[in-house]
């Protein structure tokens, strides 16, 4: 990744449990009937609560200050961490907007996700489109994401609830590569800061890298 590095590559950040205590503290008033009623996809067990998140599920334990997947072993990173506190932390009782924008239209997105700044990572999931269709579609199954008629294919991610991504694809010919274009819901503000939709983009773009679980 040219530029900046994603905080899952940058050993300043470490993982999830280097947090800033104060995103912890925010979650600490969180209502969970309200939480429940919110989200429905949300679940709450044993005080636990369910998150889906890019198509598995985050387990995030308030009191004790601890995060896990339920399907995996693996240690979720400082980015699926502050991602996922941070969207609790705001949730809100909203419907999704009929905008779909870029990400430099938000609020401060086009200083924040300039070329010279935070670009949106979409290289991987373009390459995968692109050379390893067959592994893109298994991919997106296994997000739950859905195809929209646009572009020459278009798809819908949802990373998390009332959280989807779009991604337009364009073939390229002889003279011009292929292109793609990211959207994001106009409410997305609503729930996350750039940066943290910068390290959202950063997640969703790789999972789609060859061989990533």
């Amino acid at each position: 990744m040219r530029g900046i590095l994603s905080p899952d590559e940058n050993p300043a950040y470490g993982n999830w449990k280097t947090l800033p205590s104060s995103l912890w503290e925010a979650t600490q008033s969180l209502d969970m009937q309200v939480l429940m009623r919110q989200g429905s996809e949300i679940a709450i067990q044993n005080d636990t609560i369910h998150l889906p998140f890019l198509g598995k599920t985050f387990l995030i334990q308030i009191k004790n200050r601890q995060l896990s997947w339920l399907e995996t072993s693996d240690e979720p990173t400082f980015q699926e961490g502050l991602i996922a506190l941070s969207y609790l932390v705001n949730l809100k009782p909203i419907d999704l907007s009929k905008r779909w924008i870029s990400p430099m239209e938000l609020p401060g997105g086009r200083t924040f996700f300039s070329n010279g700044s935070h670009p949106p990572k979409t290289d991987a999931i373009l390459r995968c489109w692109n050379s390893r269709h067959p592994e893109f579609i298994a991919t997106l199954k296994r997000l739950d994401g859905t195809f929209i008629p646009t572009g020459d294919e278009g798809v819908e991610i949802p990373c998390l609830p009332l959280v989807p991504f779009r991604y337009i694809f364009y073939e390229g010919d002889v003279t011009l590569p292929s292109t793609v274009t990211l959207l994001v819901n106009a409410t997305i503000h609503l729930f996350f800061s750039p940066d943290v939709l910068w390290a959202l983009i950063n997640l969703v773009d790789h999972v789609f890298l060859k061989d990533s679980a």
